[in-house]
């Protein structure tokens, strides 16, 4: 007899699922922590499709941390919303993203032109409108922000949070390492969940135990974090109904054998001289690696360590913390003959990371899903990326080789390994293999640090201080893998997320060496300063909305910190080195001069290159050459 996940999926359900199968609906508030690859997403469809047909709610929206994980998701949603439903019966499937919404598949007509005149389509395309309406849609895909709007001093906040009343809300790759963003979230759960009474649904690969009880006490107040001792010897996975623990066997068990490979302090790049297109591997491996500083890094280990497995014919994935150093290495990657084997788009060779357009992203992710997903062809090809390759997309490496990050977020890099059964190995790579890229020296970390806390500058190029600010986390992963070696899922999942993230462990640095808990005290700080611009940001929802009423718009009110950017058109616009037609692009606010940052909506020139376009932005009167747009994304122009 089929269950009911089979019936609506086609295919078996995996222990994960069935546990979901069998619960009820008292509880409103789900934490689900599972490994990547485990089912989750078509474990909270299920939560839905029983939520729904019950009546317990009336919609769904699915929110994930970026755009374009929200357009990778959405086709799957339609494919199963198309299975279960009639035809005739079929709610609307909407990608609640702005500027790239989509009903049922299709794109979007200009709604300000031309309004739908006939009732029974005008209702349908209704909630696709404005953005402000999105959460009327029956099923919605987005980005969390769509949701966190509901409770953030803005516009039409009230609309939102009302929407999305009745739906359960799913978020997608719940994490801990921002702590404004999982402040709005535990505000928007207290007053969805415990006031509203809505139905939400938690997803995690590597929540650690203190965001998972600001998550709980929306439904308990004075629930308090577990110790270190206890938090890392929970079960795992395991399904959270409000407060209550749900252990889940695992089917799926993996040993990833990790090493680290130390990478010279300065950053250099190698001045390869004589160095031909058609040099093979194996001399490549022989050249001396005498360096220069160029404002790089040294990445000579790193190209003896990828190309041996190229040349056994292995998927290699590298992922670094910065687009700089990922542009950086595929650029000496081509200059030492590795080209034919690099990752490329309609034979453009690339590297993949957040800083492309919205239509060339598009195309770089379906050509990942083609070169690294489960039906891939075999070939040695070699893809370089950033942390948009750790989540949302159907990546099975051969081998990975890594920066140093924490634990949590190094789980989901690992993820990317060996992700399918696959028969077709290369040999020397049939079982799961790692290098993680580290500053030499026997304490590097702590060495770049000085007595106030601070970071040594050279190391804010490895995304240390910068996109990783707490080097604690990540000096206790160091450890993890040069104590242990190996890191099996889902064994270990729990001790190493706890000791990368939980505050004992973090303050049990400062036992070590006074620098340790300074840099702690200074992170406290900072971290205190977002809880309290959070608790600004947000409407204290049990108020009369006369008091509760803020003097300004509320328009410069943002949904996350440090991630400010100026989406800009394009006016002729350009065509990329993949082809698309690029109307718009989206600059980084680090990018733009700061005495632009108050002057408007600044203009855009486009001259295009031998590789790519030089954008000349001009804004009231200012003008200079500032960016270019190539292969390798959107740049600072030297």
């Amino acid at each position: 007899m089929k269950s009911r996940f089979e019936e609506r999926f086609g295919f078996e359900p995996r222990s994960l699922q069935l546990a979901v199968e069998m619960q009820g609906f008292a509880e409103r508030l789900w934490i689900l922590e599972a490994e990547t690859g485990s089912g989750k997403t078509e474990t909270a469809l299920h939560r839905f499709f029983s939520l729904f047909a019950a009546g317990e709610v009336d919609g769904l929206f699915f929110a994930l941390p970026t755009r374009v994980a929200a357009r990778n998701l959405y086709a799957r949603v339609r494919t199963y919303v198309a299975r279960l439903f009639p035809e005739d019966e079929r709610p609307p499937v909407l990608l609640a993203v702005p500027g790239y919404a989509q009903l049922d598949g299709m794109d979007l007509p200009d709604f300000h032109g031309n309004r739908f005149f006939d009732e029974g389509v005008h209702d349908r395309f209704w909630a696709a409108e404005q953005p402000k309406r999105f959460l009327a849609a029956t099923i919605a895909v987005g980005t969390v922000d769509q949701a966190l709007l509901g409770v953030i001093k803005t516009r039409h906040a009230h609309l939102r949070l009302g929407l999305l009343a009745r739906h359960l809300l799913v978020v997608d790759e719940v994490h801990a390492s921002d702590a404004y963003m999982t402040a709005l979230l535990q505000h928007l759960l207290r007053w969805h969940v415990g006031a509203l009474q809505g139905h939400a649904l938690l997803l995690s690969a590597t929540l650690g135990a203190q965001a998972r009880t600001a998550f709980m006490q929306t439904v308990k107040p004075n629930l308090q974090a577990l110790p270190l001792n206890r938090a890392a010897s929970l079960p795992y996975p395991m399904l959270w109904r409000n407060t209550q623990a749900h252990p889940i066997p695992s089917e799926q068990k993996r040993c990833v054998r990790i090493s680290l490979l130390p990478i010279a302090h300065e950053e250099r790049i190698p001045k390869w001289e004589n160095c031909r297109a058609e040099m093979d591997a194996t001399r490549l491996r022989r050249m001396d690696r005498e360096t220069e500083t160029q404002g790089g890094w040294h990445v000579g280990p790193l190209l003896d360590a990828v190309a041996p497995a190229l040349d056994a014919g292995a998927r290699v994935l590298v992922v670094l913390n910065t687009v700089a150093r990922a542009n950086a290495f595929v650029r000496v990657a081509e200059r030492v003959g590795l080209a034919k084997m690099l990752f490329a788009v309609n034979g453009v060779c690339c590297p993949h990371h957040g800083r492309f357009a919205a239509e060339d992203r598009l195309l770089l992710d379906h050509a990942v899903g083609d070169r690294f997903g489960g039906n891939a062809p075999k070939g040695a090809c070699l893809l370089v990326g950033t942390q948009t390759l750790e989540q949302s997309l159907d990546i099975d490496a051969d081998f990975l080789i890594t920066d140093l990050s924490p634990a949590d977020v190094l789980l989901q890099r690992l993820g990317r390994l060996h992700r399918h059964a696959r028969t077709d190995r290369p040999k020397g790579y049939e079982h799961p293999r790692a290098y993680v890229l580290v500053p030499e020296g026997e304490a590097p970390l702590l060495s770049a640090l000085d007595e106030s806390g601070r970071i040594d500058r050279r190391l804010l190029g490895w995304g240390f201080g910068s996109v990783y600010e707490d080097l604690r986390g990540l000096e206790q992963t160091r450890r993890l893998i040069r104590d242990e070696g190996n890191v099996c899922t889902p064994d270990d999942a729990r001790r190493w997320v706890e000791a990368a993230t939980h505050p004992d462990a973090l303050a049990s640095l400062g036992a070590e060496d006074a620098r340790w808990a300074v840099h702690g005290q200074s992170l406290g700080g900072v971290r205190a300063a977002w809880m309290i611009a959070a608790d600004l940001a947000t409407i204290d929802w049990s108020k009369p909305i006369d008091e509760a009423h803020w003097r300004e718009s509320g328009e410069k009110v943002r949904v996350r910190l440090g991630v400010e950017s100026y989406e800009i058109p394009l006016d002729p616009p350009f065509v990329s080195p993949f082809g698309r037609k690029i109307d718009r692009v989206v600059v980084p606010g680090w990018m733009l001069p700061e005495e632009w940052k108050s002057v408007g909506m600044p203009e855009m020139q486009c001259i295009p290159e031998q590789d790519g376009v030089t954008l000349i932005m001009k804004a009231n009167g200012l003008h200079r050459c500032l960016l270019r747009y190539s292969r390798f994304g959107l740049e600072v122009k030297q």
